[in-house]
Formats: C-alpha cells, sequence, structure tokens
C-alpha cells in the first residue's frame, strides 16, 4: 500500500493509502487517536433519500498524524460509503468498497464467531485510487468457542452493541448472499474442509505440545482466564492440553457443518 506523507495535498495523491477501523468504545482521542467524524444532519429534511444515522467509533490508524486535506478526504470518502448503505432505495454502495474482501471478513468471522467481530478492532484499507477492502484481520481471542460453546447461530444477528451497521446491510443484500455461497462452497473445498481445519489446528499446535501442558498446570481450567468449553455449555470441560485440542476441532468442524446448512439456504 502506498504510504501517504505529509506534504502530500493535491487530490491526485491523497485518495491513499490509509488505514482506519472500527473500535467500538475504545477510541481515546485524548490519548492521541484520530476519530473520523460521521457527518449527520441536525435538521435531516424528512424528505431526503438518505436516513440520519450515524456510525461512531471510526479510528484512523495510518497515517498518525494526517494533514487536514487527508483527514478530510477520507471522511468524505468513508461517509459517501456510509450513505449508500443507509439510501432507500439502496445506493451503490460497491463503488466505494471491495466487495469480495467483504464477502471473505464476514464468512472469516461467522467461522471463527468472536465476541469482538463487527464491533472492536474492524479494521479496512484504502489503497491510492483503491476501494476500502475489509482487513487486516485481528483480534481472535475470544474466538473459536472461547465465548460459547454454541456453534449454531449468526454472530452477525446476535445482538452485539456494535458502533456500525454496514455488515449487517450487506449481510441482507441478495447479491451478498450469492456472492457469500459460491466462496463458502469454494473454501470448504479447499482450506476450510474438514480434514484441512484439523490438519491447520494440528500445524499450529504443534510447537506448542511441551508449552500447553504446562500452561494448563500452571492455570488449570477454570482458573485465571478463558479456556475452551467444550462440545456444550452441560458438558464438562477438557482438563488436559489434548483434550482441549480435540474440544477445539470437534468445534470448528460443528460450526462448519452448521454454516452448510444454513448458507444453503439462501
Amino acid at each position: 500500500m502506498k504510504l501517504l506523507l505529509p506534504e502530500d495535498t493535491a487530490e491526485s495523491d491523497i485518495s491513499g493509502g490509509y488505514i482506519f477501523k472500527f473500535d467500538g468504545g475504545a477510541l481515546r482521542e485524548d490519548e492521541g487517536e484520530i476519530e473520523i467524524p460521521c457527518i449527520s444532519d441536525p435538521d435531516p429534511d424528512p424528505e431526503a433519500e438518505v436516513e440520519d444515522t450515524c456510525f461512531s467509533d471510526l479510528e484512523l490508524t495510518d497515517p498518525k498524524s494526517p494533514n487536514d486535506q487527508q483527514l478530510a478526504w477520507i471522511q468524505a470518502y468513508v461517509q459517501e460509503l456510509h450513505d449508500a448503505l443507509h439510501t432507500e432505495p439502496l445506493g451503490d454502495y460497491q463503488s466505494w468498497l471491495d466487495f469480495p474482501s467483504f464477502v471473505d471478513q464476514i464468512l472469516l468471522n461467522e467461522f471463527t464467531m468472536g465476541g469482538d467481530i463487527y464491533t472492536r478492532s474492524v479494521y479496512m484499507h484504502k489503497d491510492r485510487d483503491g476501494l476500502i477492502k475489509a482487513g487486516p484481520v485481528w483480534d481472535f481471542n475470544f474466538t473459536m468457542g472461547n465465548l460459547t460453546s454454541d456453534p449454531e447461530t449468526w454472530q452477525i444477528e446476535s445482538g452485539f452493541a456494535g458502533s456500525n451497521d454496514w455488515f449487517r446491510i450487506l449481510f441482507a443484500q441478495p447479491e451478498f448472499r450469492i456472492a457469500a455461497s459460491l466462496r463458502w462452497a469454494q473454501l470448504r473445498q479447499s482450506i476450510l474442509a474438514d480434514d484441512q481445519i484439523v490438519a491447520r489446528i494440528d500445524a499450529v499446535g504443534a510447537p506448542l505440545i511441551h508449552a500447553g501442558p504446562r500452561d494448563l498446570e500452571r492455570w488449570p481450567v477454570g482458573e485465571g482466564g478463558f479456556s475452551f468449553p467444550g462440545g456444550g455449555e452441560d458438558e464438562e470441560e477438557p482438563e488436559t492440553w489434548e483434550g482441549q485440542m480435540d474440544a477445539l476441532k470437534q468445534w470448528a468442524v460443528a460450526r462448519a457443518a452448521w454454516l452448510d446448512a444454513q448458507i444453503a439456504l439462501f
């Protein structure tokens, strides 16, 4: 991605690159974090086609010290996307965002089923002369059963207190559901096939084969933080490293199977 320099002020130079994120409840302007504010009309026209609605907690993470022209440019661009998503009928939002990257982001979020997804650490980036792309992905500590062992729910419909509704709007669109269905089928034949999921967990866990049991010995299940709850709320949580790894595999395979059935209804 092209870097923005402090001296870049020309229109041809300041269309990128930017990295920003929704970070619900975590934006700290008093600590030097830079907000990209939403422009809300205090006296909306009741006949207007665009709803009077606003996002919050949108933080610019790069450039760290934007000049006035850069901050104004990205604010206007993001606002145009937001307004397109809130126009009735829906505006041409794909003129502002990279649709495939958002499809991938939502599918990844749903497969991993995290407590912070859509709400915090929701990174996006925009290169010069490019569209807004979802990612890089981040913040996966409360995922894969770490907050709930129930793999049978849409996280995007779970009632999270988010700082924006972009993902919910996208999720409801017929064109999104068609694209998500095709992409999910492709992923299930490759890196998200059941055997590939299990192999990936084994590969990531292999370097921890000695550290994992020592960690559980130092902080037993149920003490000192989060640990994997196993296959159901009423089931006893595994107390060994091997048991925890097996439970994670079972949860991931069950989650993928549930998504198979739900996406087939798209």
